[in-house]
């Protein structure tokens, strides 16, 4: 009995070990029928690579763990294909679409008949046939809205001296804004153009020696006082030959031409005989105004400049005392610089000008309305 025992003892291990191997091969034998059972018989192509190993003991299998959807448990006409939304996305929210660009408006950069080529440039004329005008012909259009009670017009100097500032200005100031080009821009027809196509109307600066000249220097192009009649005209050509598309020219300064007035009376009337329209920047210039009326140029004259401290709120400040000024006169005018804090105390302002029914108009329309 004793020998059977130990007999049994030294083939326990052996035994065990063959019938765990027999039922192994077999387990994995019975997985790979069926599963090959089951693609042979599935109605749509789908492949299921989990394989089910009973346990011994009548345990109950453990529950796999939640994760994502695979791919092969798609059918084909369920895959997302590029660009498609999948339905289990529905409820993603979609984007706004973007609104188009605004259109530009329709410009002709030289009108015929309104402009004769010189040395200089092309100048501005009258129209012989019908006596239009440039200030007629490249005015901004604008018509009031009905319930306007007052306007404001507003005129950035400098145009097309900075490339940055002229940019902003262009892209971030209300159409009603006028651009006084600078007499020294660089590609002055191109910032014309620019301009106007952008809804903008265009004036001329015109630089003119003042009483502060020789601390001020308005550069190589200065109307002066000492200078002959012919110097001075040529100068003045030069300015006007700048560009075209402008409406008028913007005296820059009140002139120091007290002692001089026939030399003045003679700047003044090329200017009317051009077709241009006249305005004044100093708020104080008693001069410009009178030849102006003498010529029966169109003229306006400054109120007040609205950017002598150049912080936001000190614009805003000078902006409503501007709109209080078209309250109490129907039409208010302010001058400024393209300082980037100037710009958008202006765009900010404009917005909120409606609830007042005061409107933003071109200079040339304040002329019209005054």
């Amino acid at each position: 009995m004793q020998r059977l025992t130990a007999l049994k003892d030294r083939l326990d291990p052996y035994l065990s070990v063959k019938v765990f191997g027999l039922t192994l091969g077999g387990l994995l034998l019975l997985g790979c029928a069926g599963a090959a059972i089951t693609i042979a018989t599935a109605d749509k192509p789908a492949f299921d690579l989990s394989i089910t190993v009973p346990l011994s003991g009548g345990e109950k299998p453990a529950e796999a763990a939640p994760g994502p959807v695979s791919v092969n448990t798609l059918a084909p006409d369920d895959m997302e294909q590029p660009g498609e939304v999948p339905a289990q996305q529905d409820h993603a929210q979609t984007k706004e679409p973007v609104a188009p660009p605004k259109p530009k408006a329709t410009i002709e950069d030289a009108i015929a008949g309104l402009h004769k080529n010189t040395p200089n440039g092309m100048i501005p004329i009258v129209r012989k046939e019908d006596g239009l005008t440039a200030f007629k012909a490249y005015s901004a259009e604008f018509t009031p809205d009905a319930g306007t009670k007052a306007l404001v017009s507003l005129v950035m100097v400098d145009f097309g001296m900075s490339k940055t500032a002229s940019d902003q200005a262009i892209a971030e100031l209300p159409d009603g804004v006028t651009f006084a080009l600078s007499p020294y821009a660089r590609d002055a027809q191109k910032w014309t153009t620019s301009a106007r196509q952008d809804g903008h109307e265009v004036w001329l600066g015109l630089p003119v020696q003042n009483k502060d000249f020789g601390d001020s220097d308005s550069g190589n192009q200065t109307l002066l006082v000492n200078a002959s009649v012919d110097q001075n005209k040529s100068r003045l050509l030069k300015n006007l030959g700048k560009a075209t598309g402008y409406v008028g020219v913007i005296d820059l300064d009140s002139p120091a031409f007290a002692n001089n007035a026939a030399d003045l009376d003679r700047i003044y009337s090329d200017i009317a005989d051009s077709g241009l329209a006249l305005a004044q920047a100093n708020p104080k210039d008693t001069l410009t105004g009178e030849f102006a009326a003498t010529h029966k140029t169109p003229f306006i004259q400054n109120d007040m400049w609205i950017d002598r401290n150049a912080t936001q709120a000190a614009v805003a400040f000078e902006l409503d005392r501007l709109k209080q000024l078209a309250s109490n006169g129907r039409v208010a005018v302010g001058f400024f610089r393209p300082y980037p804090h100037v710009i958008a105390a202006v765009k900010l302002w404009e917005e909120k000008l409606a609830s007042a029914d005061i409107e933003l108009a071109p200079l040339s329309a304040a002329i019209e309305q005054k």
